[in-house]
């Protein structure tokens, strides 16, 4: 609208990407002032949301992404505290080391979801550990998952969503292997 009012008329709905669509090299000649028109206009509007959005955002304290409120301690455990579980292996490569990552970020994924007996069945897609719970009730908050390594947590009803990331397949392996440990006990 603010470029039809400055009488800048063309297709600039996908703004600078499309503009080099088009072949605006050869078109500057003709069409040079709409351009810069329309170069200007996109950064005004650019400059004019940033200043509304982050008075917004700190005026009514808006939630976003790496601002919410996370007051919940949680234990972690390292790598030493798994070696030191283990028995402890010094040397180890460095596949053993992703792989004790893996591990010990499954141990706290199953943890905080309630421990072996609150788990009916596991699967994943390609980011996210799918968990299907008896009872949700005893399920950490999703600042305890954060705190832990993950990218958050889903809840619908029973089935629960951890959002790991492309790595879920390896922690999936050690997640079902904790779990197959645990029933053995």
């Amino acid at each position: 609208m603010a470029q039809n009012l400055l009488g800048v008329v063309g297709i600039f709905d996908g703004g600078i990407i499309s503009m080099l669509s088009w072949d605006w090299l050869p078109l500057w000649a003709a069409h040079g002032l709409q351009y810069a028109i329309s170069i200007l206009v996109g950064l005004c509007f650019t400059a004019l949301w940033v200043v509304v959005f982050r008075f917004l955002i700190v005026k009514f304290d808006f939630k976003t992404p790496g601002r919410e409120d996370d007051d919940v301690e949680v234990e972690l455990k390292s790598k030493a505290d798994y070696k030191q579980k283990q028995g402890g292996a010094a040397g180890k490569s460095v596949a053993q080391s992703k792989d004790d990552e893996r591990l010990v970020l499954a141990e706290n994924i199953l943890d905080l979801l309630g421990g072996t007996d609150n788990i009916i069945d596991v699967t994943n897609c390609a980011t996210r550990l799918r968990v299907n719970v008896k009872d949700k009730s005893v399920v950490a908050p999703e600042a305890s998952f954060k705190a832990i390594g993950t990218h958050g947590l889903v809840v619908q009803g029973q089935s629960i969503q951890v959002i790991i990331g492309l790595t879920v397949p390896q922690v999936r392996e050690k997640f079902e292997s904790l779990l197959k440990f645990e029933s053995l006990l």
